[in-house]
């Protein structure tokens, strides 16, 4: 028999899905979970449909909260290989994939990945594989040039959404095609609540340019709103899964008023006709990704602790009884909380978005809580770089000025090796490997030499020397090296000058401190 061949992937530039016929639709945020999460939802799919025992092991290998990343990656690339049946087209439609794309990525970024960057793009380049080879329905209404690249020759053909063309304002058309297509509702609303015309939003292009006129626009129609819908809009930022309007929105039911947990729906009708709400299909609206990140951000600052508790608050939904994807956003919540206990008891897929919460923590300086949340990561994946690298690094600062204990030097040494051992081309795990052993005392200028050849060598136009220099040097200035650090460096002040951040350790030539200023680095991380 004939091989049956999936259908091509249709891509849509639109800000909403079209019918899909009882397919899954699935959004990506733009937040550094988006992968984890969309390889649960991907793999429960292709589980409930396997017709072969080898697609439900990898299914069950990307539901398991203790597989490692690259045996999960591994997984997830063989279930849409062999997972996705012919017999239904689309499989699934996915909205938002550019919010998957991390862009250009620079060096730097990769050497202190919080943000799960590398992770992203694997996994973003495992999905245009099977993108590729059909079955899918693409939503892409903030598309990026980059990723429009990769996806020219995956679809016969790229619909894209009707631009409305008022016929009395015929500039209107063409302000729209500098605009993405989620963006489109906010831009004729303000022309067509005549709350900008149209020489005046030419002037916001020329004044922030391409790149900026988004924000700006974003930053004009949130102004114009009344106290109470600008109140509205921030909370409802927090939700990132789109939302069934009916009687209630989400976790929020609809009234005359404002008092919580209620919203008032005269706010919701004053988003939705803005643009700050948008339909994505049926009774589902969403706020667009541009919005939800702008708003969340001002909300975060201008009502930190009611965000909070909305956060707490969802985070601790029976997850008994709902649906998958909602138990994902009930895990999103819990982190975002900053409830430790939550968070854990809804990780049911993963725990390294963990590293989140953790990275919070430490900012606010609970560096024991925050190491316990990384000593919780590597029991579950040994391999998470990244999170022996802060587990020693928060075991370290916990010390603050005082030496640290026998039993605590050696836990933040093995946390700094595995790290070191994981990602043996990272000099930022290197250098502070190799700055906490300076600063017990331990001789490392046979290796600091070596390190110092290998990145001016291997990463000459990268800052890769100064991110292995800085904590080494740190812990010889803080350690027993005396006058000897400054006989060390010689050999490579004149490199390291390249370097601002490296000034304060360099000293000048007879070994005297720069200008005579005080060493005001800490101790070394």
């Amino acid at each position: 028999m004939p091989e049956t061949r999936l259908p091509p992937t249709r891509i849509v530039v639109s800000g909403h899905a079209p019918s899909v016929a009882g397919a899954p639709i699935w959004t990506a945020f733009g937040d550094p979970d988006d992968h984890l999460r969309l390889i649960v939802l991907m793999a429960c799919e292709s589980d409930a449909q396997a017709s072969t025992r080898s697609v439900r092991d990898a299914a069950e290998l990307c539901l398991d909260p203790r597989t490692r990343w690259a045996a999960r990656l591994d997984a997830v690339e063989y279930v849409l290989s062999r997972g996705i049946p012919a017999g239904r087209a689309p499989w699934a439609c996915l909205v938002d994939i550019d919010a998957l794309d991390p862009g250009p990525v620079r060096a730097e970024t990769l050497w202190d990945d919080r943000d799960f960057v590398r992770q992203r793009r694997e996994f973003l380049t495992a999905l245009l594989g099977a993108v590729r080879r059909g079955g899918w329905v693409l939503v892409r209404p903030k598309p990026s040039p980059s990723l429009s690249l990769e996806l020219e020759q995956v679809a016969e053909s790229d619909e894209q959404e009707a631009s409305p063309s008022p016929a009395a304002e015929p500039q209107l058309e063409a302000l729209l095609e500098l605009v993405s297509p989620e963006c489109r509702p906010l831009l004729t609303w303000l022309v067509t609540s005549e709350t900008l015309s149209v020489r005046e939003i030419e002037r916001l292009v020329d004044a922030g340019g391409p790149d900026g006129f988004e924000e700006d626009l974003l930053d004009v129609v949130y102004e114009a709103l009344p106290p109470s819908s600008q109140e509205a809009a921030k909370r409802l930022s927090c939700l990132r899964q789109p939302q069934a309007l009916n009687g209630t929105l989400g976790p929020f039911r609809l009234a005359p008023h404002a008092d919580e947990p209620w919203l008032p729906r005269a706010s919701v009708n004053a988003l939705r006709a803005c643009g700050l709400l948008q339909t994505l299909s049926g009774a589902d609206v969403r706020m667009p990704r541009a919005v939800r990140h702008q708003l969340r951000a001002l909300a975060a600052r201008s009502m930190p602790d009611a965000i909070q508790d909305l956060h707490r608050r969802w985070g601790r939904a029976p997850l008994d009884r709902i649906p998958l994807e909602a138990q994902l956003e009930a895990h999103f919540h819990a982190v975002q909380g900053g409830d430790l206990d939550d968070a854990l008891s809804t990780a049911h897929h993963y725990v390294s978005d963990l590293r989140g919460l953790a990275f919070r923590w430490s900012r606010e300086e609970r560096y024991e809580d925050a190491a316990k949340i990384y000593r919780t990561i590597v029991s579950y994946d040994s391999e998470d770089a990244y999170a022996w690298e802060y587990l020693g690094y928060n075991l370290a600062l916990a010390c603050g000025d005082e030496e640290p204990s026998i039993e605590r030097a050696s836990a933040i040494l093995q946390a700094y090796s595995r790290a070191f051992d994981l990602e043996r081309k990272n000099p930022l795990y290197h250098g502070r490997l190799l700055g906490f052993r300076a600063l017990l005392g331990e001789d490392v200028e046979t290796e600091f030499h070596r390190g110092m050849k290998r990145y001016l060598t291997e990463y000459e136009r990268t800052e890769a020397p100064s991110y292995f220099a800085e904590p080494v040097l740190r812990g010889m200035a803080h350690g027993r090296w005396g006058r000897r650090r400054f006989e060390v460096i010689a050999r490579w002040r004149p490199a390291l000058r390249r370097y601002p951040r490296l000034h304060p350790y360099l000293g000048h030539e007879d070994g005297s401190r720069a200008g005579g200023e005080e060493l005001t680095a800490t101790r070394p991380r």
